[in-house]
């Protein structure tokens, strides 16, 4: 029954016009779920069979057959006539078109251009991306950005005012225009991940509360890994924070901002970021985590040793593992001024004096054994705040 109704309507149509070609799927059509046929393919014995399976492929109930013939400006539904909203065509998948020749031509989502139409247009825009020469005084950031804004890429998110950034990280954009990719899709995806990097450590370096650093880190791991240019070890530590619960995120948060903070700052590029010059980036934050906390439940353990007359090891203990969140700068910086660890600011702040205080507060609240990075900071900014706002 459904196919005597498409052959009706191909009738109608070829008693009256020819078809026409475009940048979508062409009118003097008939669309069947995931298929379309020029309407002369209706009258073709060879296409019977593939078309009937065509039919039977359409879920029930979803009414997936659709038609647009002569002088109509709208697609509608065959059965029911029924005119599809842009929002309905938007919905569309990618459809394999047969023209009358029996030539196919698969064409984008949401009755999009024909895949690959444009294939010289983005080779062209990927290789002049690739040519830029940041050791070239004449390349500048303005020729970096120029160059993301081509229409041939189609990038999103590209922000005039982050155009230094982009440039910071100019190599990467070249590693992902260059990158062999089949189809040539997949390379302008490399290249949206890198702009999705940086705008992400714009943020990063942006942010003000751990609200806004979490958000941003994990824009920044989620593009850093579809990029797919990390090491086998970066990967696998953004892989950790991803498993990571909410809150563990927020306690990376909070030590990105102290390691922030503290003096460089993110700036170099993104993998400044990665990696850190004072080798506290985000990656080696996730993976000494479990150190840090393995430190603090060791130290929790400390029994004072009555034959050394110490009545305050488990405190001094306490104190030393707090010192080494996060861990202390890398032997051999190339940092001249770096003249201190890089700690959890809220805690190295504190004077000496309150330093003990909190480090006994903290102690005091502590449960038989944290299992995670977040009760260890919660209960120490609670210790801080009880000391340093005690009237």
């Amino acid at each position: 029954m459904k196919l005597k109704k498409l052959v009706s309507l191909a009738t109608v149509a070829t008693m009256l016009m020819g078809s026409a070609a475009f940048a979508e799927v062409p009118s003097q059509s008939i669309i069947i779920g995931s298929k379309a046929y020029d309407v002369n393919l209706l009258f073709d014995a060879a296409y019977k069979g593939e078309i009937q399976q065509a039919i039977n492929a359409v879920p029930q109930g979803t009414n997936q057959f659709y038609y647009k013939i002569n002088l109509m400006t709208q697609w509608r539904t065959i059965f029911g006539n029924t005119a599809l909203t842009e929002e309905q065509i938007g919905q569309w998948p990618e459809i394999t078109y047969i023209d009358s020749a029996g030539e196919s031509t698969v064409y984008e989502a949401g009755n999009g251009d024909a895949v690959g139409e444009n294939d010289a247009e983005i080779a062209a825009a990927l290789d002049a991306l690739d040519a830029l020469d940041p050791a070239d005084p004449a390349v500048t950031d303005a020729n970096l950005l120029a160059a993301l804004q081509d229409a041939a890429l189609g990038l999103e998110n590209v922000v005039p005012g982050n155009a230094a950034e982009y440039f910071d990280d100019i190599s990467d954009f070249q590693d992902a225009a260059d990158s062999v990719a089949d189809p040539l899709s997949g390379s302008v995806a490399a290249v949206q991940a890198v702009v999705d990097a940086t705008n992400a450590r714009v943020d990063v370096n942006a942010a003000i509360n751990p609200a806004d650093m979490e958000t941003a880190i994990t824009a920044f791991v989620n593009a850093m890994t579809d990029a797919g240019i990390l090491s086998a070890s970066a990967q696998t530590a953004f892989d950790t924070y991803t498993a990571l619960a909410d809150t563990e995120k927020e306690a990376v948060a909070k030590i990105m901002l102290s390691v922030r903070n503290d003096d460089l700052g993110f700036d170099a590029n993104r993998w400044g970021l990665v990696f850190h010059s004072h080798n506290n980036g985000l990656q080696t934050v996730i993976e000494e985590m479990p150190e840090w906390i393995n430190g603090i439940n060791t130290a929790l353990e400390t029994v004072d040793d009555p034959a050394t007359l110490e009545v305050n090891e488990q405190a001094v203990a306490v104190e030393a593992a707090l010192n080494n969140i996060p861990a202390s700068l890398a032997v051999g910086s190339t940092n001249p001024t770096a003249t201190s660890d890089y700690v959890y600011d809220a805690y190295y702040d504190l004077s000496p004096e309150n330093t003990d205080l909190v480090v006994a507060e903290f102690i005091a609240n502590a449960p038989a054994e944290f299992d995670g990075l977040a009760g260890i900071l919660n209960t120490l900014d609670t210790a801080i705040a009880t000391v340093t706002e005690a009237p």
